[in-house]
């Protein structure tokens, strides 16, 4: 991402779900769901077979600043 986000793959079941957490810019960004959802999620149900959805793990509301509060 151009603010120095960054997604980590943390693994996948069998149902297809993919679990992630997100670092840098991205966590506790506000639009940090929209960025998962319409951004990394279309792109891994398009590029890898067998994943249907991400799961987001990252715990948004730790870390210094999160939601620019």
């Amino acid at each position: 991402a151009a603010h120095g986000g960054f997604v980590t793959f943390a693994g996948h079941d069998e149902a297809g779900t993919a679990y992630l957490t997100m670092g840098g810019g991205c966590h506790g960004c506000s639009m940090s769901k929209v960025t998962m959802l319409e951004g990394v999620q279309t792109t891994l149900v398009e590029k890898v077979e067998g994943i249907q959805r991400v799961r987001d793990m990252t715990d948004h509301q730790s870390g210094e600043n999160p939601f620019y509060r």
